[in-house]
């Protein structure tokens, strides 16, 4: 277990050196999420992210990776 999360912590330090972050999921955005899942809830606001299933990546504000995220549905 410590492997890994040492393994973990080496590509985040090298990923933070060559300027890669990771996409933002406060708001749902269509240029930087893929909305791959729709639920309804009542605790939710209409097209809310409720779930990130895969975490997006940018260079600078280029795209490398799109979030996958489940959003709200009413």
């Amino acid at each position: 277990k410590e492997g890994i999360e040492h393994t973990k912590n080496n590509l985040l330090k090298t990923f933070e050196k060559y300027g890669i972050e990771v996409v933002e999921t406060e708001s749902f955005d269509p240029n930087f999420h893929d909305a791959v899942m729709s639920e309804n809830s009542e605790h939710h606001e209409d097209g809310e992210i409720i779930e990130v299933l895969q975490k997006g990546y940018k260079y600078k504000e280029r795209l490398l990776r799109p979030a996958m995220v489940k959003i709200c549905k009413k």
